[in-house]
């Protein structure tokens, strides 16, 4: 008897696919599974179908609804098998937002739906704007908890270092409410621009050669913090992971781990862009990141797993099974 490796869904929606030298053709899914899906060509494209060869590749381009509305996915394939008006496609290294996106589509399409619920339910406009201040206010508390923890952390390691560092440890307490301020608003900026519908943005990964000692010490601060946010994001890959999707969802986009508005690199960099604000001596720059650290970067999974639930209980991907998902697609 034949095993399939993953669960075929009978669905019914309209796509197009392209190969070789034609242009996209419109076809129908007749089911879904994440290997791959059957296509339904029609007659009038024998054409098209007698051309096709086993293994070639092929795109199927479709359009799936999400929280905010529609977008079009292109899902790289191979041609599996031909029969008739019927064309098999295995999915060949697909994106995975993509893929989950076209699977909580077909979903939603064979979920059955109560009139007397979908009256209760809030637009999906209201809805995603609803979950993204839930999201903020989450985000505005944790980093500015998270400061309430720095402070007294990082006064006493810098007073342990000599006069320069109690000269630094007075800046920062003279200028606490400006850092903190600076701070928060400088994190909550990337995901308050998606939230406002503009596009998501790529922490910048590339350093200018140093030109002078300014720009070394420069240098060496920014490559502290790239260091930090690589040690945190390979900890916390997957609640990442299981953000991202989400993110993908309630915003109808389609994000990268360096588009992540909650990567660990945007906290760095927020709190690298607020602390050069302050006429802080740079010799303590590398205690004070340290403290930032182990105060701040270490509990930041608290803050993805508090996201994650929260925006679960609102209805964006609340079955989530990373594990399963990773596993079939890996």
């Amino acid at each position: 008897m034949e095993q399939r490796a993953h669960i075929r869904h009978p669905v019914e929606m309209p796509a197009q696919i392209s190969a070789g030298g034609f242009h996209k053709r419109a076809c129908q899914v007749r089911d879904f599974c994440l290997g791959g899906v059957l296509l339904r060509v029609p007659d009038d494209e024998s054409g098209f179908m007698a051309s096709l060869e086993s293994g070639e590749s092929m795109t199927l381009t479709v359009d799936v609804d999400g929280v905010r509305g529609q977008r079009t996915l292109h899902l790289p394939g191979r041609v599996a098998r031909r029969d008739g008006e019927n064309l098999g496609m295995a999915f060949a290294g697909p994106d995975p937002t993509d893929l989950l996106a076209m699977q909580n589509h077909v979903r939603r399409l064979l979920e059955p739906t109560d009139p007397a619920d979908a009256g209760n339910a809030p637009p999906e406009g209201q809805r995603a704007r609803q979950a993204a201040r839930g999201v903020l206010r989450i985000q505005q508390h944790f980093c500015a908890n998270g400061m309430d923890a720095f402070f007294p952390a990082v006064r006493e390691a810098l007073e342990d270092t000599g006069e320069h560092g109690r000269q630094a440890a007075n800046v920062l307490g003279e200028n606490r409410t400006q850092l903190v301020r600076e701070f928060v608003r400088r994190a909550c900026m990337p995901l308050e621009n998606i939230a406002g519908g503009h596009a998501p943005q790529e922490q910048a990964t590339e350093f200018t050669t140093p030109q002078s000692p300014e720009d070394s010490t420069a240098f060496q601060e920014w490559l502290a913090l790239r260091v930090m946010a690589s040690r945190t994001e390979l900890r916390f890959n997957q609640e990442l992971l299981s953000l991202q999707l989400r993110f993908d969802e309630l915003f109808n986009i389609s994000l990268n781990p360096r588009r992540n508005p909650l990567a660990p690199s945007v906290l760095c960099t927020a709190f690298g862009e607020a602390l050069g604000s302050l006429p802080v001596a740079p010799g303590s720059h590398q205690v004070i990141l340290d403290v930032f650290e182990k105060t701040l970067l270490a509990r930041v999974g608290e803050l993805y797993e508090t996201i994650n639930s929260a925006l679960s209980r609102a209805g964006v991907l609340p079955d989530l099974d990373l594990s399963r998902y990773i596993t079939e697609n890996g």
